[in-house]
């Protein structure tokens, strides 16, 4: 009861013995004043009535304008200063502070500051153990000049959420920025963050003496520095997405902890796949090896060289590869966190007791599913066959038109079935043209894609990729409906005289061209996007809008193909005669090639269809990297088998050929028995145009001239061959 009698007695004295001055209060805590508050806008200047021991004063929405060395001098055992609020304050003098053997703190946050007060020297930590903070957060700050932050040595160095857009190079000049205690481990902090700053000279951060922690989120950073992070130990570049480089990570060998916007910037740190990079780890492991085996005894060396016949390489340097494994008992061996924490360790030449070990690095956010840590083409298999397909793709549809051109040059009509072919060589061309970009890129990129990937993924060049290979698809599928739906048109009705109109067809390819080009265009305006993975295809589906647009991509192929199969099974109960007239020998063969053709884009499209829906619906049963083997073998595929498919293995290029050579050959002989006997020039003629024609079963009598006869035999070849 005594007790608790005296803790009221101290606390009602505690209460008496604050003292006010205008809107100020101060708070005793042993003998002395201690903490003193001032709030308002009726405070215009510092008060000096105060106890000369005071430790802490703060300053809230006050009118002070400006802080000058006179203002704090009767105060000079102060550990903590803080002016916040004030739209008053624009201009503090440093030097007023240099007389505080004890500061510890400087918070000058939400004021009206346009510019860093000058503080150099005198904020030294050679004889604290606790060192100052200093706070210039949300401030009208635009410019750092010339050593205005130089030779300091501080625990945090705050200039967040500022109007900062230029550091000087030498603006740091000499400092120590910020000493923390933080985890059990010391950091220096720097806090650069929420600013307009685009760049930094080369020699910001190299000026410095240490710098252990910095945090550059939110700002527009577009490159960084490379020199200046030796002694960097933790570095935040979060929500920076101009940001798409960093330098080499030799420039951080102290890193430990590392927070970026993309997940391609962890990749350096996990996996080392440039040359110079494994050449710099085998002499640093080489030279560590060597001085390690210098300093051992004999039997020490006797033990290693026995060791060393029974271990097995950790490090393997592969063509575009390399390989980490984890160390026995060591941290990684334990369950991992949700972030990526590796311990990267080599040898070299695989003794036990000799590793060369790098430092533990957590780094955010991790490479997922969608953008693991490869190069475009992802293995040799595939980035081998994915020049044979493109090639092969754009070589075989580019024939195809080219030979549609020269049949129809000379005519004003081209048949319905050839209309549709025309269409679907463009659709796959195109497809080999996606292919030859990604080739391309990944030509160029390879072993170290994660330095050129967000250039790429959010560049123009995954655009108009992504464009080219969903516009491919979609118009290939339509127009392979059209052809279906034509066939079986034509089959059902041709007995009552009815043929699909070319004016028909005009009108429903024009409609698969809007589909396509519509399926094509969503991602590009953020409906989906094409930068979710470094093969540009818009698989994403985070967000509703993203799952909408791939179900409904997905779905409208799936009910294709089956409306084509549909139409083929029908198709082929009508020709084998359940109750429908025969069809010809001719038009059979016609519905069997174009079924086949059909068939095959069904059977390399079913796998898309189903791994992309799974992974519409939350269901992912396939990775990025497994889906590279699908974009080669089993995607494309149908594009570059179309051309062999409905022309080379019908005989249709052989038979057209063969009816130039045939044409030409009896050309020259017609042109030499003119010069041999200009009296026999009519009857030659006739009977070469009839030798011609009866060669491919037609009648020459209503024919006049052997180029007519060519042209028209041309024609009837082309729409009965398709």
């Amino acid at each position: 009861m005594l007790f608790h009698g005296y803790i009221f007695l101290n606390i009602a004295l505690l209460f008496q013995s604050a003292i006010s001055n205008q809107d100020c209060s101060c708070y005793k805590i042993e003998d002395h004043y201690s903490h003193c508050h001032c709030q308002g806008d009726t405070v215009k200047r510092i008060p000096e009535n105060f106890d000369a021991n005071l430790k802490k004063l703060t300053l809230v929405n006050v009118s002070i304008k400006s802080i000058t060395i006179s203002d704090l001098n009767k105060y000079k055992l102060l550990q903590e200063f803080s002016l916040v609020g004030s739209n008053y304050l624009t201009r503090v003098d440093a030097n007023a502070f240099l007389i505080f053997k004890f500061l510890r703190r400087l918070n000058f946050k939400n004021n009206a500051l346009e510019e860093v007060p000058r503080m150099t020297h005198g904020f030294t930590f050679s004889h604290r153990q606790l060192l100052p903070s200093i706070e210039l957060s949300f401030n009208n700050i635009k410019i750092i000049d010339t050593q205005r932050l130089s030779n300091l040595s501080l625990i945090t160095l705050d200039l967040s959420y500022n109007k900062i857009d230029h550091v000087a190079s030498d603006a740091f000049k000499n400092s120590r920025v910020n000493i923390l205690y933080e985890n059990d481990m010391q950091y220096q902090r720097q806090k650069l963050n929420n600013n307009p700053i685009v760049h930094f000279a080369s020699q910001t951060f190299a000026l410095m003496k240490e710098l252990k922690q910095l945090d550059l989120s939110n700002t527009l950073l577009r490159s960084l520095p490379s020199d200046g992070f030796e002694t960097v130990q933790v570095i935040s570049l979060q929500r920076t997405p101009s940001l798409k480089q960093l330098p080499l990570i030799f420039s951080f060998p102290n890193l430990r902890i590392a927070k970026f916007t993309y997940a391609h910037h962890c990749c350096p740190f996990q996996i080392f796949k440039s040359e110079i990079y494994k050449e710099k780890i085998l002499n640093f492991c080489k030279d560590h090896i060597k001085l390690q085996s210098s300093s051992s005894s004999g039997v020490q060396k006797a033990l290693i060289s026995k060791r060393s016949k029974s271990t097995v390489a950790i490090y393997n340097f592969s063509w575009g590869s390399s390989k980490f494994q984890e160390m026995p008992n060591s941290a990684k061996s334990r369950k991992k966190s949700p972030t990526s924490t590796s311990i990267r360790w080599f040898k070299q030449p695989a003794y036990m007791n000799h590793l060369c070990m790098l430092e533990m690095i957590e780094c955010t956010p991790n490479p997922d599913a969608l953008n693991p840590c490869e190069d475009v083409a992802g293995t040799m298999l595939v980035r081998i066959f994915i020049w044979i397909v493109g090639l092969g793709t754009i070589f075989g549809n580019f024939f195809v038109l080219l030979l549609l051109f020269f049949t129809h040059r000379d005519s004003l009509y081209i048949g319905v079935t050839t209309f549709f072919m025309i269409n679907l060589a463009i659709a796959d061309f195109c497809m080999g043209v996606y292919l030859v970009i990604l080739a391309v890129e990944d030509a160029k990129t390879a072993g170290s894609y994660y330095n050129f990937a967000l250039d790429w993924q959010t560049g123009s060049g995954c655009k108009i990729a992504g464009f080219f290979t969903v516009f491919s698809s979609e118009l290939s599928v339509v127009t392979m409906v059209l052809i279906s739906l034509e066939i079986w048109y034509n089959t059902r009705l041709s007995f009552y005289g009815f043929k699909f109109q070319l004016k028909a067809a005009f009108g429903a390819e024009l409609l698969a061209w809007c589909i396509a080009i519509i399926f094509a265009t969503l991602p590009i305006f953020n409906v989906n996007t094409y930068a979710a993975t470094s093969i540009c295809l818009p698989v994403k589906s985070d967000t509703l809008p993203e799952k909408i647009y791939l179900i409904l991509l997905l779905t409208f192929n799936a009910v294709a193909f089956l409306y084509i199969t549909f139409n083929y099974i029908h198709i082929y109960l009508m020709v084998s005669g359940v109750g429908w007239p025969k069809l010809h020998t001719q038009d059979w063969k016609m519905a069997r090639k174009l079924a086949i053709l059909i068939a095959t884009n069904f059977l390399c499209w079913a796998p898309i269809i189903f791994f992309g829906l799974c992974t519409a619906f939350g269901y992912s049963l396939i990775s990025i990297s497994q889906m590279k083997y699908l974009l080669v073998l089993v995607y494309p595929i149908n594009s570059m088998a179309n051309p062999f498919l409905y022309a080379f293995s019908t005989g249709y290029a052989r038979r057209w050929l063969k009816l130039r050579r045939t044409f030409r050959h009896r050309c020259v002989g017609k042109q030499k028995r003119r010069l041999g006997s200009r009296s026999s020039d009519s009857t030659t003629s006739t009977l070469s145009q009839a030798q011609v024609l009866k060669e491919f079963g037609k009648n020459p009598k209503h024919h006049t001239s052997s180029t007519a006869s060519y042209k028209l035999m041309t024609k009837k070849f082309l729409v009965t061959s398709l």
